[in-house]
Order: C-alpha cells, then structure tokens, then sequence
C-alpha cells in the first residue's frame, strides 16, 4: 500500500529530499515509509503524522494510510511482545505490609518516629502499586 507514495512521487518527478525539503521530514523516515521499513520509524504518534502528512503532499488520502500504518504497528508490537506469559504473583499482600505498618505506627509515641512510618507505609503501598502492573 506504502508504495503508492513512493510510485506517485516518482509520476511527479520528485525526489525524497524534494518532499523531505518541503515536509521537514528526514529522508531516512520518508524511504522507511516507502519500504514498509518499520523498524527504522520513529515513535508510532509520528510516524502515523509522517505517512498522513507525505500522502496530503502528494494529494492521496491520509487518513486510510495512517490507519493501515497503525494496525501494520499494533501487530508488530503484539507479535514482538509476548503477552502469553504468567505474572509472578508478589509473595506477601498489600494488606499485610500495610496493616504491619499502621499497627507501629498507632503505637508510636513520637510524632517524628509516626511521619516516618507513615511515608514508610505510602511507599510500600506505592512499590506495591509499581510491581503489581509492572512486575
């Protein structure tokens, strides 16, 4: 589908660095585009501006050409990620950490040793937060 742009540039008698000039896009991303070169695209959110912006140029429709580019990347992205494997499970809850903490903290006769506990306890709710959809 990509090759219409590459095809319609050269009926125009355009070379890359004409459009490159003209789009401020580096010639590298334009012959990428052309080839189906995906790899050697930048972020998605650009290259799906780059593609609409080249076929606007060259008078062809963007809009079918961004969203063919943007399904071709969603399964790339799917097929290099594999999304299939299990997630470890954390050893201990959230509840336990947390109520472990709280049960110091209500015991504690410094307000300083408190605060501590208490950020104690917001971080370890944090960490727990960052690993569970990270981890």
């Amino acid at each position: 589908m990509f090759d219409l742009l590459r095809k319609t540039r050269e009926e125009r008698k355009l070379s890359l660095e004409d459009v490159a000039d003209a789009l401020k896009i580096r010639c590298c991303y334009l012959k990428a585009i052309e080839r189906g070169d995906y790899k050697n695209l930048p972020e998605s959110v650009y290259a799906i501006g780059f593609i609409r912006s080249y076929a606007k140029f060259l008078g062809i429709e963007g809009d079918d050409m961004a969203n063919e580019l943007r399904r071709v990347l969603m399964q790339q992205s799917i097929s290099e990620n594999n999304y299939d494997e299990e997630v470890d499970e954390p050893s201990r809850s959230l509840s336990t950490d947390c109520s472990a903490l709280f049960s110091r903290w209500q015991g504690c006769s410094s307000p300083r040793i408190a605060g501590v506990l208490l950020v104690i306890a917001v971080l370890a709710v944090l960490a727990d937060l960052i690993c569970g959809c990270f981890g």
